[in-house]
């Protein structure tokens, strides 16, 4: 099968780790996979532009089938295809996928240009179903964690070191982060923040708070995840909300004990995560202090749960799932054309 992928930008975050996995399964598998790019550096991001380059880019790759992660480029590679080739839609919003009225409105319009869609946690099914209807397969489908994983054996005794990883976006609420853990006071802890800013901006206000902290250290992008989750003890992920975020899956597949806010822990129900009040650093210093104290207990179950874990958000599962739809979208889109012109 010929898939093209479409992501906005080239850049380092869930979806697209996620669609690196999935294209690398694939072609280790013999499918002919391409990723395509809505907004390639240096081109023009105007409405028209978008929708030329990536039409252009669809007729001369001819996949058979597309495949687009986020909303933007979801909504611009059906105004592209425009019903010639299926279109598969995967959502990944830290939010609400159409909380915005014009996206709303852009989901309407092309609707009908939309094969199949998929949804990685329950409440993205109950979202679409109650804004959109039943007209559009839905098929959940929760994101995989990486294979390089190796779940720890053996818990560890204390929190020496905790971790975060994520994009130093807003969303992501490093600010609370870096306050909770400051306000925690954990004696003989440090934290080590990994992960990229988008702009020279963002990353000196990440710095001039990550200054503020004394025991918190930037690390950047780092390639190796799974050993930076080997030397860590706790992952705290301080986002106001997700809707099914890699880095706490990673995490409690490595066996660590995993620390969220509130409305992050409800989209990953199947993992034993402590949970914080969204936003409020106050809360999250009282939790790291309480899971400090209650260390070994919680660094038992975390290990204890890895395995049965690492089977049930296994990448193959979830690389098969996608394929699956995929595959279907191409077989009901061939049968409605030759229905449509039985010649």
């Amino acid at each position: 099968m010929r898939i093209a992928s479409v992501l906005l930008t080239p850049q380092v975050g869930g979806a697209e780790t996620l669609e690196a996995a999935l294209v690398a399964r694939w072609r280790a598998a013999g499918h002919d996979v391409t990723t395509l790019y809505l907004d390639p550096p240096g081109e023009p991001t105007g409405q028209v532009p978008r929708v030329r380059r990536l039409r252009r880019a669809l007729d001369d790759l001819a996949p058979d089938v597309v495949h687009a992660h986020t909303a933007l480029p979801a909504l611009y590679a059906r105004l592209a295809a425009r019903g010639t080739r299926p279109v598969v839609t995967v959502l990944h919003s830290a939010g609400e996928n159409f909380a915005i009225r014009s996206l709303r409105l852009g989901e309407r319009a092309v609707q009908r240009w939309t094969d199949h869609l998929v949804a990685i946690n329950p409440g993205q099914v109950e979202e679409y179903r109650r804004l959109f209807g039943p007209r559009t397969p839905v098929t959940l489908v929760p994101n995989g964690v990486r294979e390089d994983l190796v779940p720890r054996t053996v818990p560890a005794e204390k929190v020496r070191v905790a971790a975060a990883l994520n994009r130093l976006v807003p969303q992501k609420r490093v600010d609370v982060l870096l306050a909770g853990w400051t306000r925690a006071a954990l004696p003989d802890a440090e934290l080590r923040v990994a992960g990229e800013a988008p702009d020279d901006a963002t990353w000196s206000e990440v710095a001039r708070w990550a200054g503020d902290a004394p025991t918190a250290t930037l690390v950047g992008a780092v390639t190796d995840v799974a050993g930076f989750l080997a030397g860590a003890d706790v992952l705290v992920h301080a986002a106001d909300f997700e809707g099914h975020p890699l880095a706490p899956l990673e995490a409690a597949v490595a066996g660590l004990p995993v620390v969220v806010s509130d409305r992050v822990a409800a989209t990953v129900p199947e993992l034993a995560v402590t949970a914080f009040r969204a936003g409020d650093a106050d809360d999250l210093a009282a939790v790291l202090r309480a899971v400090a104290a209650d260390y070994p207990r919680l660094a038992r179950h975390a290990v204890e749960a890895a395995p049965a874990l690492a089977r049930r958000l296994s990448l193959a599962t979830c690389a098969d799932g996608h394929l699956a739809v995929l595959s279907d979208a191409l077989h009901r889109h061939r049968a409605s054309r030759e229905a449509a012109d039985p010649r």
